[in-house]
């Protein structure tokens, strides 16, 4: 095993069994240290909402489990990746593997029992939103796991969290971790197979331990193949590394010893991993009609797309380039080299597992992997692309300054800024929204001005400077700030429009102003509900304004013109709040219309005068509350028509408008989630700095490593 710098002495080494015991100690505590502080980062950033088809087609198959016991879906439900094999018992089938949403079924009842606390018109929304924290947990893994790669390989700790914050930070593997997509659960799988495996060569490991880590990585990758079946294409590269492992020379090859070690830790490798590919034979056989079927089928017509589009697409292109959605791999190709020379056979599994991917990928019809943020496939790759990346960062950070050094780590810094902002863009816009608002697949894709990176820096500083100038609102404005619902008339008129029982208007006159204002509004309930005027009250702050003028617009009650007085100092002592209240009737019950909605007045217009100069009307960001089918709630969680100011779980559970007393106990239980993960961080990381270094043995020089 090799030493890290820490644990190097200039009195030697400690006595082989306490180094060893030690450090092994220390590691799994730095390493659960890393697992907590990571997933309280990213349960932090979650936006808590679905984003494309596929993650609801995973959902529905969760919910299949659950309540029936079967990865089937009903044929009625919204949004569903649904495969050609035929239904069973009235449900039908989907594209995809059951292993994510079978191991999210606790996550999914959570969901349940929160989406119970707001019955159902807040199900919808809530259930999900607890089953989006399931990649966060994922992801937070697999930075764990990159920084036990990063102490495998003999680096300092430092170097393995600067290996965890690229990944988890500055790539798209942080906006992946906010879906429910299945790519980051077979990303975890397929490198703690690679893990296993590595860790079962260290010379330091027993045969019985050996075994048991061989067997162990041939269960993990094929139980990936339960999840994402795409996770093959590491099968060939983890039996090119147990190869390497026994053979680290040509000369070897002829070695019969050396066969037996091979057959020895294959047998081992392999009996691990045909168990869970019979269960998916099986399974595939039961479902699709066929164990060599899967739920994509077996057309080859999938493979049309050029190759070389497909990799000009999936490494530089403008709108899908893996190196602009994952900066840090920069330094992996700076330190690949390096890298090789010194873990050869790690390098080469690595290079096969890129080449592989690659190849495979660029030649799908859907290269792409849309809709998502960055190239959504390669996301499997990313950490194994990211481990030669140590060398760099482990000089980067060795102590020292110069005028060398610190350009280096001035550019390095830039850089991972850069990867920052760029995931960042994807937390302030939901990354639907390039995509339908892009003029092309083709322009998103390679005209740089369509990129997704590109409209989401426009969408993101168009939305902020509507924001601030609604905090910042100009003198002898009006503010229609809540209770409305969206404009009904021509584009960029603010009137007609239905309000939704109480509308809150926002003054802003010149100080020391008289106000008069005219409401034009007309009640369209069934004549039979009109044998009297509907009763409208205006308010400021907690003074009832009565009107000064009523004129009758239309018969039966219909229509009305109402005028109000506001005398200067009233405005002065009452506030700049004006509500407008009226009792609600809904039109799909009435029998008027199918819209399904608690109405208040339909305001033809609102006119409002400071000492006789009209004041001019602006409009907040208005949300209806969020809907409560999965469609809607899509519509209203992505859509450019409904601009969050975030694409963050605090600004969509405000947006969402919940009851006050259920939105202020899931934002408790966030922070008190979010706190506990944080705690349980630092109370392994603590631990793992009480526990003493070996007592050094004064036997010989220091240990060094890179």
């Amino acid at each position: 095993m090799n030493l890290t710098e820490e644990q190097a002495s200039p009195f030697g080494a400690a006595p082989a069994s306490i180094n060893m015991t030690t450090t092994r100690r220390r590691d799994r505590l730095w390493i659960a240290s890393a697992f907590l502080l990571a997933a309280a980062f990213f349960l932090l950033l979650m936006s808590g909402h679905i984003y494309a088809r596929d993650e609801e087609t995973l959902y529905q198959m969760t919910d299949g489990i659950a309540l029936h016991g079967e990865p089937l879906v009903s044929p009625d439900v919204w949004g569903i990746v649904e495969s050609a094999a035929p239904s069973k018992h009235g449900l039908r089938p989907t594209s995809y593997a059951p292993g994510q949403p079978f191991l999210a079924l606790p996550w999914y009842w959570a969901g349940r029992a929160v989406g119970a606390l707001g019955g159902s018109a807040y199900a919808v929304y809530l259930s999900r939103f607890v089953v989006l924290t399931f990649n966060g947990f994922v992801t937070a893994a697999t930075a764990a796991l990159l920084f036990a790669l990063a102490l495998a390989f003999g680096y300092r700790a430092r170097v393995g969290v600067a290996l965890a914050v690229c990944f988890g930070m500055a790539t798209f593997a942080l906006i992946q971790a906010r879906t429910f997509f299945a790519e980051p659960l077979t990303a975890l799988l397929v490198l703690l197979a690679f893990f296993l495996m590595r860790q079962a060569t260290s010379s330091t490991t027993t045969d019985r331990r050996r075994a048991i880590l061989f067997a162990g990585s041939g269960l993990v990758l094929g139980s990936s193949l339960f999840v994402k079946i795409h996770a093959a294409l590491f099968v060939p590269v983890l039996a090119l590394y147990l190869f390497l492992t026994v053979f680290s020379s040509f000369r070897e090859v002829r070695a019969w010893r050396q066969w037996r070690t091979l057959v020895s830790r294959g047998a081992w490798w392999i009996g691990g991993f045909v168990f869970p590919v019979v269960g998916l034979l099986l399974y595939d056989g039961w479902l699709y009609g066929s164990p060599f079927t899967t739920g994509y089928g077996d057309n080859p017509n999938v493979f049309t797309t050029p190759l070389a589009t497909g990799l000009h697409g999936l490494l530089y292109s403008s709108g899908k380039g893996i190196i602009w959605y994952a900066p840090p791999l920069l330094f992996a190709l700076i330190g690949f080299v390096p890298f090789v020379r010194r873990f050869p056979r790690d390098g080469i599994a690595i290079l096969s597992a890129a080449a592989i991917n690659l190849l495979f990928y660029a030649r799908l019809q859907y290269w792409h992997g849309d809709g998502s943020w960055g190239p959504r496939y390669l996301l499997i790759v990313m950490p194994w692309l990211l481990l030669p990346a140590l060398p760099v960062l482990n000089r980067l950070l060795i102590p020292g300054w110069g005028v060398a050094k610190t350009a280096a780590r001035a550019g390095a810094t830039a850089l991972l800024l850069i990867g920052i902002g760029v995931q960042f863009l994807a937390i302030a816009v939901s990354f639907d929204v390039p995509i339908l608002t892009s003029t092309s697949d083709q322009a998103r894709y390679f005209t740089p001005s369509q990129s997704p990176i590109a409209i989401a820096a426009r969408t993101t500083r168009s939305r902020f400077a509507a924001w601030w100038k609604e905090q910042h609102p100009a003198t002898n404005t009006f503010l229609l700030d809540q209770g409305f619902a969206p404009a009904e008339g021509e584009h960029a008129a603010h009137f007609p429009r239905w309000t939704y029982g109480q509308a809150v208007i926002a003054l802003h006159p010149k100080s020391g102003t008289a106000l008069h204002i005219k409401l034009t509004y007309f009640d369209h309930r069934p004549t039979a509900l009109r044998a009297t005027a509907t009763p409208v009250t205006l308010t400021l702050g907690t003074q009832t304004l009565p009107p000064v003028d009523r004129l009758s617009i239309a018969p039966d009650n219909e229509g009305f013109i109402l005028a109000y007085d506001i005398p200067s100092a009233m405005l002065h002592a009452a506030g700049t709040r004006l509500a407008i209240s009226t009792p609600t009737w809904n039109p799909a019950q009435s029998g008027v219309s199918d819209r399904n909605e608690n109405l208040g007045i339909f305001v033809n217009n609102l006119e409002l005068w400071a000492d006789g100069v009209p004041m001019t009307a602006e409009e907040a960001v208005l949300f209806p509350p969020v809907p409560a089918t999965p469609r809607n709630v899509w519509f209203w969680s992505n859509y450019p028509e409904f601009p969050h100011l975030l694409d963050w779980w605090p600004v969509m559970l405000h947006d969402a408008r919940l009851p006050g007393a259920l939105s202020a106990s899931i934002y408790a239980g966030m922070i008190a989630a979010i706190g506990l993960l944080i705690g349980g961080g630092g109370f392994c990381l603590r631990a793992a700095r009480r526990i003493p270094l070996p007592v050094p043995q004064p036997v010989g020089p220091p240990t060094a490593v890179e």
